[in-house]
């Protein structure tokens, strides 16, 4: 009968490389973005709704990937005359999101309805993006200030505007860091040899 005093939990590291963010919190408009299969759970569609009430407000938004909803998802944004707000940026390779989009971005919102620990969030963060994620899955555990509950239009617009109008300010993730990976693993080893 094996007996443990503690439990630890070890993220998965990430290596954030520190970038030069082209683009100034400054600038107009904010760039909304979006990264992830655009299937049912994804929830991508109520994105689009909470970026309807909030139509009128200085804003882009630029979905990345695609998957078996995007013909809905395009024939909605034409429906409600977003196209010049919202465009489908299609399947990019990994290097391209993390070098040339994550660094675009000033809000990042992951709208999904089921999640284990969304990478898309921990990279997003560690690029510098303002981010908002649904409170579903582990991702109350990379950070509690992002998190709004899912499939509720106006407090994700809501959350949107606060955003647009705030100061540049992003939790911090040194928990995901590839730093913080080696050392949780050294601690465990460690205590495992006491």
């Amino acid at each position: 009968f094996w007996r443990t005093k503690n439990i630890s939990v070890i993220y998965r590291g990430f290596e954030f490389q520190k970038i030069e963010r082209p683009r100034k919190w400054e600038y107009e408009p904010k760039k909304i973005g979006f990264v992830g299969r655009l299937v049912g759970l994804k929830n991508v569609e109520w994105l689009i709704n909470a970026l309807l009430l909030i139509r009128e407000q200085n804003w882009v938004c630029e979905i990345v990937w695609g998957g078996e909803e995007q013909k809905k998802l395009e024939a909605l944004v034409i429906k409600w005359d977003l196209s010049n707000k919202i465009k489908f940026i299609g399947e990019r390779p990994h290097s391209w999101i993390m070098q040339e989009f994550y660094p675009t971005v000033d809000i990042f919102v992951n709208p999904s309805l089921q999640e284990w620990l969304p990478t898309t969030v921990i990279e997003a963060l560690g690029m510098g993006c303002q981010v908002i994620a649904t409170d579903v899955g582990g991702t109350r555990e990379i950070s509690e200030d992002i998190i709004i509950p899912p499939n509720n239009d106006v407090k994700l617009s809501e959350k949107i505007i606060a955003l647009l109008k705030a100061s540049r300010t992003v939790p911090i993730v040194e928990h995901f860091s590839m730093t913080s990976m080696k050392n949780s693993f050294h601690t465990v080893i460690e205590n495992i040899w006491k």
